[in-house]
């Protein structure tokens, strides 16, 4: 029941609610539509306002626009009249600018022609002299060319002579001519070298030598080092250059001036053994031996660096450039060039050695030292030794890898820019006959010039010189030379300078040494100024000269002396010391310079006791062999004060 009432009231309600919504839409509509007919009659109004304002507005436009033409006019016509007069201008002074332009450029173009024609003829003329001088430059550069390309195959000869040449039968050791050294040889042919020769013009004429072998050579005044990088496949032959090289360097510089330090620790010595006949007749040559070893090998890098030290030291300093201005000056003592040799370089080079090795290298050369070195370029080399540094002071030679690498075979190049490309013929090494028959030529002529013999010239005084020096407070004697220039003395009379042992086997030249400064002595000091006592106990008569010819200066000369004459002779001199000390008491001087100076007019010469083989005062155990060594004692002990000196030779 509740929900028919509820659906009938619904029912109404929605009844009523659709007549409310009906007279809403109805009511929209009549006020839409009198909204817009109220719209149109206002916009109607507006439009007719507008129109009226609009003719209103065109009229007055009209009327300005006729005043303003009315006013702008004559200045109009004015303007009009203005720009064509300017025009009229512009277009006259356009054409005369445009003749002007035109004959300017005839005249330049005329202007340009005369100077083409002129500068042709000029250039002509200079093509035509070029060409003449050009020509003359060649007709007179050819013979010289030919030439120098003859002088550089004569010398490839000469640097390069074959080993198999019949002349080294007649090779004489001692007497080089200090040519290079050539290690081998680049073939060049001027045909076939790219701008070697003109082509296309029959003017110049073409030299009848047209191909030549440039050597490749080491100077010991200038590059005498060598390094060859040779893979494991060119190891032979690198060691066959560096072995012909070596016998070259000892061929071409005088017998006794090369000595070698060979490393060999791959072939424990094989690879230069045959360079030991050199040892057989002096070890100094070839060092003692061919070093493996690593603290072998450091060893002999320290006593080469230590001779570097040396030369810089006391022969170059700062008045020699290098060795070979040094031993220009020097002569007969002229220092000895040394050679570094090295197989299979790193091996077994420590980093001390690689050290040493590097400062030798850099330092080397100007000091005679060079190096000749065989490496695998594979290996790598230890720190402290870049390998800049060995090619920087060397001649590089390598193996020329694209061919070896295209064709199994080894070829080398030199390491230059310009001779690189060009193969490098290496000379063929000796027969192990001949290199043993040379090196043995070669040792013994070393052992003869090893002998150096100074001429007495060297240390005698000049003829205003004779008799010359004071010994008051020294005696100086010049034995020999020391370097290029300087004398070596002997000094007696300073601090612990006061006396002299001269030790050498029998033939070693202490007799010489003797004469050379009993002579010397002589020669420079006066029988004032020196007194010498001469005893020689050997069974000849060394001394006998200086009695036959009466030096003034001896006061005892005694030759074949018996122990008990040369035992005499010491008494007399430690006589004369006890004498000399009386004397110096009653001055009150200490020293030989002293007594001259309080007495100047009384003769204190300084005393030389000579005694040769001065051992046989002792062979024998007596009274006369304890009073000798008494005597000897005190006279070595107190003789300084007085100026007495004693050379004792044994």
């Amino acid at each position: 029941r509740n929900w028919e009432t509820f659906a009938h009231a619904k029912s109404s309600q929605e009844s009523a609610l659709r007549s409310v919504l009906q007279r809403s839409v109805d009511e929209r509509d009549e006020t839409l539509r009198k909204a817009a007919a109220e719209r149109e009659g206002e916009l109607a109004k507006i439009n007719a306002k507008h129109e009226e304002k609009h003719d209103h507005l065109h009229e007055a436009l009209q009327s300005s626009l006729k005043k303003i033409e009315r006013s702008h006019a004559p200045k109009l016509n004015q303007l009009e009249q203005a720009r064509t007069t300017e025009l009229k201008q512009a277009q006259a002074a356009h054409e005369r600018r445009r003749h002007a332009a035109e004959h300017e450029a005839e005249t330049g173009k005329r202007e340009l022609a005369l100077w083409r024609d002129s500068e042709t003829k000029d250039a002509e003329a200079d093509y035509e002299q070029t060409w003449t001088r050009l020509e003359e430059e060649w007709r007179e550069f050819m013979p010289s060319a030919e030439q120098e390309m003859i002088e550089l195959q004569q010398a490839r000869n000469k640097s390069c002579l074959p080993w198999s040449d019949e002349s080294w039968a007649d090779f004489v050791a001692g007497s080089p001519d200090a040519s290079p050294v050539g290690v081998g040889w680049l073939p060049i042919d001027l045909e076939r070298l790219e701008g070697g020769l003109p082509e296309g013009d029959s003017r110049f004429v073409l030299p009848s030598v047209r191909s030549v072998q440039v050597p490749l050579t080491l100077e010991v005044d200038g590059v005498a080092s060598l390094l060859i990088k040779a893979p494991r496949e060119g190891r032979d032959r690198a060691l066959d250059t560096v072995r012909s090289a070596m016998l070259r360097v000892l061929s071409n510089l005088p017998a006794g001036k090369v000595r070698f330090t060979m490393v060999d620790p791959v072939g424990l010595g094989q690879s230069f053994s045959a360079f030991m006949h050199l040892g057989d007749a002096n070890d100094l040559l070839v060092s003692g031996k061919i070093w493996t070893e690593p603290r072998h090998i450091e060893q002999r890098l320290a006593d080469l660096s230590e001779h570097i030290e040396n030369v810089i030291q006391r022969y170059l300093r700062n008045e020699y450039a290098s060795i070979e201005d040094y031993n220009r000056d020097a002569g007969e003592i002229a220092e000895a060039y040394r050679f570094l040799v090295i197989a299979d370089l790193p091996t077994n080079f420590t980093e001390e050695s690689a050290k040493r090795l590097a400062g030798i290298i850099k330092t080397g050369p100007r000091c005679g030292v060079h190096t000749f070195i065989v490496m695998d370029p594979k290996e790598k080399l230890p720190a402290g030794l870049p390998i800049e540094d060995i090619e920087d002071a060397s001649i590089v030679i390598e193996a020329d890898r694209e061919h070896y690498r295209k064709t199994g075979e080894v070829v080398f190049l030199v390491n230059d820019e310009v001779f690189g490309q060009h193969e490098l013929v290496l000379g063929d090494p000796p027969a192990d006959a001949l290199l043993t028959t040379l090196l043995k030529r070669i040792g013994e002529a070393s052992t003869d010039a090893s002998r150096v013999e100074v001429p007495f010239r060297a240390i005698a005084p000049k003829e205003e010189e004779y008799w010359s020096r004071s010994s008051a407070a020294d005696l100086k004697i010049p034995l020999g030379r020391t370097g290029a220039t300087r004398r070596q003395e002997m000094v007696l009379g300073h601090g612990t300078a006061q006396h002299a042992l001269i030790a050498g086997k029998t033939g070693s030249g202490k007799s010489t040494l003797l004469h050379a400064m009993i002579t010397s002595a002589a020669a420079w000091y006066s029988p004032r100024e020196l007194e010498v006592y001469l005893i020689d106990f050997k069974a000849g008569v060394e001394f006998k000269t200086y009695a036959t010819n009466r030096l003034p200066h001896a006061r005892v000369v005694s030759i074949e002396t018996d122990r008990g004459f040369g035992l005499s002779v010491l008494q007399r001199v430690s006589e004369e010391l006890g004498t000399r000390g009386d004397r110096f008491r009653a001055l009150g001087v200490q020293n030989v310079a002293g007594f001259r100076e309080a007495a100047p007019d009384e003769a204190m010469p300084r005393i030389l006791l000579i005694i040769d083989e001065f051992q046989e005062l002792f062979t024998q155990d007596d009274s006369i062999a304890q009073e000798a060594a008494l005597l000897l004692d005190r006279l070595v002990r107190q003789g300084r004060a007085f100026g007495i000196h004693v050379v004792l030779g044994s």
